[in-house]
């Protein structure tokens, strides 16, 4: 049995994917190395 059910783990996960999507993008110039990996992927 899981730990978390589906619904609460993809709620957690979308949540953590969102604030590293908007520190990359709102991020410093030295993000932008970052941000050409992560984008590609989205």
């Amino acid at each position: 049995m899981p730990l978390f059910p589906p619904l609460v783990t993809g709620v957690v996960i979308t949540s953590i994917g969102l604030s590293i999507i908007q520190v990359v993008l709102t991020g410093p110039p030295e993000v932008k190395g970052i941000r050409n990996m992560v984008i590609p992927f989205i």
